[in-house]
């Protein structure tokens, strides 16, 4: 039944926004696509964004609420909701910056999903930034 209720809470969502953009996907989200080139303006307050050498999107840090996965995951939502609807997901205690394999500073806890990682880095259980990297570039 929740299952049922939370499909429906994610397609109301989506319809009201009526807008694709605000779709968070493993490949991007509002236009900009991880390993593509992106010129245009966006807002800071929503995304950071990191180019490689080429001036490829390396990596898109995402700090708006607005912006979901098609499961209805985003900034705001808590790790007991994921790990409800999904029960194979872990979390990752310990997500490290790092400089080679030296770590520099903790960032958090993370779940990733589908390639996605939803960083909590107040360490309360929700949500605050939602991290895709292009690995493969």
């Amino acid at each position: 039944m929740k299952k049922i209720v939370l499909l429906i809470g994610v397609i109301i969502l989506l319809s009201s926004c009526n807008n694709q953009d605000h779709i968070i996907t493993n490949q991007g989200v509002a236009g900009i696509q991880l390993g593509k080139a992106y010129d245009q303006d966006y807002d800071t307050s929503d995304f950071d964004i990191t180019f490689d050498d080429q001036n490829l999107v390396k990596t898109i840090i995402i700090s708006n609420a607005n912006y979901i996965t098609i499961d209805g995951f985003g900034v705001g939502t808590s790790f007991d909701e994921m790990m409800t609807k999904y029960d194979f997901l872990t979390i990752n205690e310990d997500f490290n910056a790092s400089k080679g394999k030296t770590p520099i500073i903790k960032l958090g806890k993370t779940i990733v999903h589908d390639k996605i990682i939803f960083l909590d880095s107040t360490e309360d259980g929700i949500v605050d930034h939602i991290i895709l990297n292009d690995f493969d570039h």
